[in-house]
């Protein structure tokens, strides 16, 4: 069935206006926000201004007194209809207000709000019973107020009656948290756990904080300490040891290697000698009766418990069978037990590569139950040598190493023992056939202990008049306790600036020494030593 037409009065029939999606729109609810805003600050401020003697509807004041409300009369009556029927409790209501208004104004999702608004006013009301309980009547501005308020006072009356103050004050405190909880949509738990995880970051940190100084204080009382130990012993000294001259500004010539612009150390100063064609070297001199400290100064070597031949056997034939689990053919031919390590010597068969014997390690790990295996060749045979860590490390003492042969016979004055090889043996090197030493390493991995040993080595090695030291120690901590000892060029430097001047001077001697040597056609120190002993033998001096 066809639509009838519509009539002209229908045609122009303004559209009705939807109220409810109007109120629900943007700019009527920025509109509401704005007003709610607006009234919490205007509440805020008149309960701030507050005077009992403004005249008001529910005060003593009289009508035609000076009003000093900064809301003017409606503030004066808001603020004291406020404080007479909620206390102190009022002053919550500008917080109502103004959270209600400032998600209003966002127009943020308001989920469950009618119930948000039950826990808010079961918040205010449990609290103004508990202070009308617990408080009771206060003075403001010089009139009497119940601190719950009218309100608070009816309900903590009625609870007290039936439940007593204790009753009271507990079943208070359970409402106003219940309250807090719905209205805010917080959880306790959540609260606890992020108060607990707050304390204990804090207390971390002041833990932290607290060793580090603990930690700054015994630094700087050892390097009190080790201070006030240079003094002493600087104190005791005989004699005095000058500091290092400023580099001098033209060659001396006739200078010999051995020679230093420095005085030595002695008891009482000498007279210089005088100059001569021949120059003179201290360190060809005779030893003024220095002898070594005795080794039993050092620890000894604890006895280690020897490696058991029977388990070193069974993990050569782990190896063996490991090898033929992947098609390698071969056995273990010699056994090489170290002080951290052994070496297995592994004779292959013909036809098996060295590369596919190398990319077995991992394997021979697993099987083996170790910490890595090294793979590499053998020098001079036909086998490979297979390095496995020992499960029981042997601790190295220094007096085993100078007490060994090798080190005793040893002709070099720079004699350092620094440890032993792989298969026990002691490793003896000599400085002087060495151009250059670097020690270097990650913190822990035994930098100071190297150090010592080679300083301690030489010291047993030569004699003050063979070997000087200059020792650069700007931490104040490393190179103290050798500061008495007669082998020192100079006192331990610990200033950079004197630390600079020393090396300026190590150089331009070294530089000299150089120039000197190539004058005499020699090499090194012991040629022109030797080279010094002939001349002065045939009555011939050296130019």
């Amino acid at each position: 069935m066809a639509k009838a037409p519509k009539s002209k009065k229908e045609m122009n029939r303004k559209p009705r206006i939807d109220w409810g999606v109007v109120l629900r729109g943007r700019l009527f609810t920025e509109a509401w926000g704005i007003v709610l805003l607006v009234g919490s600050v205007l509440l805020l401020l008149s309960l701030l201004s507050h005077t009992p003697a403004d005249p008001t509807f529910f005060g003593p004041g009289h009508e035609g007194d000076p009003i000093r409300n900064l809301v003017g009369s409606v503030g004066a009556n808001l603020s004291e209809g406020s404080l007479q029927f909620l206390g102190f409790c009022a002053y919550l209501l500008p917080l109502l207000f103004g959270w209600s208004g400032w998600k209003k104004f966002w127009n943020r999702p308001g989920e469950g709000r009618p119930l948000r608004l039950a826990g808010a006013l079961l918040t205010v009301l449990s609290l103004a019973s508990l202070l009308s309980l617990l408080l009771g009547e206060r003075r403001i501005g010089g009139s009497p107020y119940n601190a719950g308020g009218w309100l608070g006072d009816l309900l903590s009356s009625y609870l007290k009656l039936n439940l007593g103050g204790a009753g009271t004050t507990l079943v208070c405190l359970a409402l106003a948290g219940v309250g807090l909880l719905v209205a805010t949509r917080i959880s306790l738990a959540d609260l606890f756990v992020r108060l607990r995880k707050l304390l204990q970051e804090t207390s971390s940190r002041l833990l932290v904080a607290w060793v580090r100084r603990r930690e700054t204080k015994r630094k700087e009382a050892m390097r009190t300490e080790v201070i006030q130990k240079h003094a002493r012993a600087k104190a005791e000294l005989p004699g005095k040891r000058v500091a290092l001259p400023p580099l001098p500004e033209s060659d001396p010539g006739a200078a010999s290697p051995g020679s230093s612009t420095l005085p030595p150390r002695k008891a009482e100063p000498r007279p210089e000698p005088k100059k001569e064609a021949q120059p003179s070297f201290p360190f060809v001199k005779a030893l003024s009766g220095y002898s070594p400290p005795p080794l039993s100064l050092l620890i000894e070597p604890k006895e280690e418990q020897g490696v058991d031949d029977k388990e070193l056997m069974e993990t050569a034939k782990l190896i063996t069978a490991k090898f033929l689990e992947f098609q390698v053919q071969g056995q273990v031919v010699q056994i090489h037990p170290g002080p951290v390590v052994t070496t297995f010597e592994f004779k292959p068969d013909a036809g098996v590569k060295y590369s596919k014997i190398t990319s077995l390690s991992d394997d021979l790990c697993l099987a083996i139950q170790a910490e890595s295996v090294r793979i590499d060749r053998i020098s001079g045979k036909s086998t490979v040598g297979l390095e496995v860590p020992n499960k029981r490390r042997e601790t190295i003492a220094l007096r085993e190493l100078l007490s060994s042969d090798k080190y005793i016979t040893s002709s070099g004055r720079l004699t350092l023992a620094l440890g032993k090889r792989i298969h026990g043996e002691p490793f003896i090197a000599d400085l002087a056939k060495m151009p250059h030493l670097l020690i270097a390493g990650a913190t822990g991995a035994g930098k100071s202990v190297g150090l010592n040993t080679m300083i301690t080595s030489i010291l047993y090695k030569a004699g003050p008049e063979e070997v000087k030291f200059i020792f650069i120690d700007t931490k104040r901590l490393e190179l103290g306790i050798y500061d008495a000892i007669p082998h020192l060029l100079t006192p331990v430097v610990t200033e950079p600036k004197q630390a600079s001047n020393a090396l300026k001077w190590a150089t331009f001697e070294m530089e000299r020494r150089y120039r000197q040597l190539a004058e005499c056609g020699v090499r090194n120190i012991d040629q022109f030593n030797a080279l010094l002993a002939l001349s002065r033998k045939e009555g011939k001096p050296l130019t």
